[in-house]
């Protein structure tokens, strides 16, 4: 008789442990829920995969601050340019969107900006739009949260002090990101700027190879990535591009004018100077 009472204490004792176990359990859950950074919007749906040693980008489009493209039923295409502004190819490329008489957007790295800040203010003056690349092209991912936020604002500084002008567009290196990237990039009043053609004019394609790439994936509302880098073939392929695409009945407009006509909006956003750095960073609630 002993016995069967002995064991029915010892039943009774764990599974009053068990319950206290579980309920500690499940606050540490709870807890570490809490320390995760918060997240808008269906991310899940979201993800890239390798191509050729560059990031593809597949997004959930009903995400409202990262942009992907514009809208597909008007022909109107934005040219990027990532990495500069660069001594032997920015002014080379900037003579060639004079001639053509259309606009891109520049994502450009805080270091290169510093170093030729003559360049990155005739991009601004010449009226092409300016979004912020980090400061010295690291991959988000794999930085601290502070160090992250450090990169962008940086950026943001050395473009403001020479343009009088606050970006709001970010693209993240190598197009790699993840949930705790576009969480900082939003706190900031960033909106993340992917792509839908690749060009490739970072792997050393012939000129012909690189503008046939461009022309035979544009269609309405691509976003094109390109870099600005030195490659002879870049500034080759890019007047065959632009005619080309023309020809076809593109318009080239800005990332911001490509968004702000998809979404009917009167007026294109990011094209304004301020005087004051801390009051310009606002929430841009039209992006």
């Amino acid at each position: 008789m002993k016995k069967y009472i002995v064991w029915g204490i010892l039943i009774v004792l764990i599974s009053c442990l068990g319950g206290l176990g579980g309920s500690l359990l499940s606050d540490k859950l709870q807890l570490s829920n809490k320390s995760r950074p918060k997240v808008h919007g269906k991310l899940d749906n979201f993800y890239l995969k390798p191509s050729d040693n560059h990031w593809t980008s597949y997004v959930d489009n009903n995400l409202p601050y990262i942009i992907q493209h514009g809208d597909l039923n008007k022909r109107n295409i934005a040219i990027t340019f990532d990495d500069g502004p660069q001594y032997d190819s920015t002014e080379a490329i900037l003579t060639i969107l004079r001639d053509f008489q259309i606009k891109a957007t520049f994502f450009v790295v805080g270091s290169q900006a510093e170093k030729y800040p003559y360049l990155l203010k005739q991009m601004f003056d010449d009226g092409h739009e300016i979004g912020n690349h980090t400061f010295s092209h690291q991959r988000l991912t794999d930085l601290s949260r502070e160090k992250a936020i450090q990169e962008l604002e940086n950026t943001r500084t050395v473009i403001f002090n020479q343009t009088g002008f606050i970006p709001y567009l970010f693209r993240p290196p190598g197009g790699k990101f993840d949930a705790e990237t576009i969480e900082i990039a939003k706190e900031l009043n960033y909106t993340t700027v992917l792509w839908t053609n690749n060009s490739g004019d970072w792997q050393a394609l012939s000129s012909n190879k690189l503008s046939k790439r461009v022309i035979d994936n544009t269609f309405p509302g691509t976003i094109i990535l390109m870099h600005n880098s030195d490659s002879s073939s870049t500034l080759s392929a890019l007047p065959t591009i632009i005619r080309t695409l023309k020809r076809r009945g593109f318009a080239f407009v800005t990332v911001s004018q490509l968004y702000s006509q998809q979404n009917n909006k009167s007026q294109p956003v990011m094209r304004t100077r301020t005087s004051d750095y801390s009051s310009a960073r606002r929430p841009m609630n039209n992006i």
